[in-house]
Parts: C-alpha cells; structure tokens; sequence
C-alpha cells in the first residue's frame, strides 16, 4: 500500500506541476484537452479545461493500476482524506473507486480550488494553453488531443438522434 501511494502521489504531482508555464491568451469556444499515457506504471487521463480565452478552468486527472487483487484495491477505498492531504487538496477533490483488482483515482478541481491548494504553489495558471499541451505532452510522455466544447456537444446530440 505505502509503494503504491508514493507512485500516486508521485504521478499526481508530475502531472500538475507540469501545468505551470508562462502567460497566453486568445479567443473561441470552451474547450477541453485530454492527454493520457502511462507515467511511472500508472494508466493515466489528464483532461485540462479551457474557457474561451484559453484560461485554465478546471483540471480532472483520473490514474488507475491493476493491484493484482481485489484486497490490493479494496485497501484503497476510503482513502480518499489521506491522498487529498498528502497532496494538499481538498478531500472533496479527490474520489477512489475499486473494481475488482482495478483502483481508480479521480482529482477534479476547477481554478479556485487550484488557486486554494498546496499542490500548486508557485505554478501559473495562467500559462498559455499551447504550452501546457506541449509541457504534458514532452515532459509527462503523454498523448494530447484538443477537442472544442461545441465540437463535443455536437457529437454528443448527435448520438441521441
């Protein structure tokens, strides 16, 4: 358990302290940039969200691993106020499910509880959006894809019809 907490906090913050670049901006619709890979064994989802200025909103990281037994995982469950602590986030952030020998963990902050967190610091939300890709992308190892908030939208009305 104390290995596999120590890799989670570990990925946990790689992930977001790679969020911190320098200042950007423009114009357009809310969008939000999912990048995913593996990092240090870990299946990991970053999806970052962006108003239409290209700010930063919010943040959903969502890891997960195969503890080899559902023990393993259930061990886990209930966590939750250990791993918001050593992180220094809000418990209400942080959500640990267990499927079988599968573990998942959800951070999910919008930009004021960033802003209020010990996680990130120093780190300037108002980094360009490019240069958070770029940064996930070459110094996380992680695949990025830019969708539009309309875009998505669209697909999703799509499917109902």
């Amino acid at each position: 358990l104390p290995i596999f907490m120590k890799k989670m906090v570990g990925l946990a913050l790689a992930a977001l302290m790679l969020v911190g670049c320098s200042s950007g901006g423009g114009g357009g619709s809310a969008e939000t940039v999912k990048c995913s890979g593996t990092m240090q064994g870990l299946d990991a989802t970053v999806n970052l969200e962006f108003d239409g200025d290209e700010k930063l909103t919010g943040l959903e990281m969502i890891m997960s691993m195969d503890m080899g037994s559902e023990e393993g995982a259930s061990q886990l469950e209930g966590q939750e106020s250990y791993f918001a602590e050593t992180l220094g986030v809000d418990e209400s952030t942080v959500d640990i499910k267990a499927d079988g020998s599968e573990i998942e963990i959800t951070i999910d902050m919008n930009r004021s509880q960033m802003q209020d967190s010990d996680l990130f610091g120093d780190v300037d939300l108002d980094a360009s959006k490019e240069e958070m890709i770029k940064s996930m992308e070459d110094d996380a190892g992680l695949t990025c894809q830019d969708r539009s908030e309309e875009r998505r939208v669209g697909k999703e009305c799509r499917s109902r019809w």
